[in-house]
């Protein structure tokens, strides 16, 4: 492998995407992987995971699992209401694994399309958060070798209806930075019949020809508008993410693309094979700093907002209260609220206090309290 064509520093990668996204004829695409901030010893094993064990029926001769492509089999013994809850639990267990902060500082960049090979919503929500208008649609194949389709997910829908009922993507939408467009190709954890974990599944997915369903008029603006595509979070060593690279890439031959990998001599056959068929370069950074890093970059240069920072910041307390971390949550509050310093420096004060002794009958009711005077205090709480 030449590694001095395929292989780039993220201070090139910064300057490129800086100038892809100050350009007012261009846009630039993000594609999120399913391994997104899981780096190789952090893999999940889909055929044991915490939660599992408890799951009636189900053991180690009735699901299994194929680590070289990540997908499970259920044998045929195996009931709707065991995979039911075997999805319930994935689902919860993936959740609780992902960083959502690092969500939070793409969904301040320009980005005008993500693709997300993830079923979860944190971009979606990432966006609800900072108060960012987008779309989001997931794909679901079709029934018995039908055609699949975008849907919107039940609880974005006005009328409420059942997932199965949801409306289709609208065919006059569009992608660009004031209103970006979320894909998830893969499906969401609302509907478990969209999930691509298993071979039957992503058999009937290919079958299905998910790039063709994508309306004419976002695969026209692909076409016109997106200048390049910064991919994020994927490992590349499965067979059938060279296929739906090829279905993307056949929206927009030549298309500049940039990749985030923590590469290792093991993945030169990878990363060679992507450079000579899709031009694909790549940085080998670790997930988290390139994005700290594009983020300040962008930041410098004024592609984010005041407002949008205001709001980020505020969204990230809010989280960080939510998931019970509150000596964070109160150290960010006081920088992004001097004027309340000296009622959250005497809530911290408290906090602290009250950690160190566990042991005291109060303990509870402590921090209960605390929780109630920052949610007084805290203007984003108390919004």
């Amino acid at each position: 492998m030449d590694e001095k064509r395929i292989l780039v520093s993220p201070e090139m990668i910064y300057r490129e995407m800086v100038r892809d996204f100050n350009d007012p004829e261009g846009a630039v695409g993000l594609v999120l992987g399913a391994d997104f901030f899981y780096d190789e010893e952090q893999k999940i094993n889909l055929g044991n995971f915490p939660g599992i064990e408890d799951i009636p029926y189900l053991t180690e001769d009735s699901l299994k699992y194929f680590s070289d492509d990540g997908f499970i089999y259920f044998d045929r013994s195996v009931d709707y209401s065991a995979k039911r809850d075997y999805f319930e639990n994935l689902k919860s267990y993936l959740i609780s694994k992902k960083d959502r902060t690092f969500y939070n500082q793409l969904a301040q960049l320009p980005f005008s399309l993500i693709i997300s090979l993830s079923p979860d919503d944190f971009m979606h929500q990432a966006y609800n958060e900072i108060g960012k208008p987008h779309y989001f649609y997931y794909y679901i194949t079709g029934k018995e070798g039908g055609a699949g389709q975008f849907k919107l997910p039940s609880s974005e829908s006005d009328s409420g209806k059942p997932v199965d009922e949801a409306i289709k993507i609208n065919q006059k939408i569009g992608a660009d930075k004031k209103k970006p467009l979320i894909l998830n190709m893969f499906g969401h954890f609302d509907n478990q019949e969209s999930l691509l974990l298993t071979h039957d599944k992503f058999f009937e997915y290919l079958h299905s020809s998910p790039i063709d369903e994508i309306p004419d008029n976002i695969r026209a603006n692909i076409k016109t508008n997106i200048t390049s595509f910064l991919i994020i979070g994927t490992h590349f060593n499965k067979w059938y993410l060279r296929f739906l690279f090829f279905l993307l890439y056949r929206l927009k031959p030549g298309i500049g693309t940039r990749a985030i990998f923590n590469y290792s001599e093991k993945y030169s056959n990878e990363l060679d094979f992507y450079y000579t068929i899709f031009q694909m370069r790549f940085s080998k950074t670790d997930n988290i700093e390139f994005i700290n890093g594009l983020y300040e970059d962008c930041k410098t240069k004024g592609l984010i907002s005041k407002d949008t920072l205001q709001q980020s910041k505020e969204a990230e307390i809010k989280n960080l209260f939510k998931f019970g971390d509150l000596a964070a949550c109160l150290a960010l509050a006081e920088k992004q609220y001097p004027e309340k310093s000296k009622e959250i420096i005497n809530m911290l004060g408290r906090y602290n206090d009250n950690e160190r002794h566990p042991e005291r009958i109060t303990y509870e009711q402590t921090k209960e309290n605390i929780r109630t005077d920052m949610q007084n205090e805290i203007p984003c709480l108390n919004s």
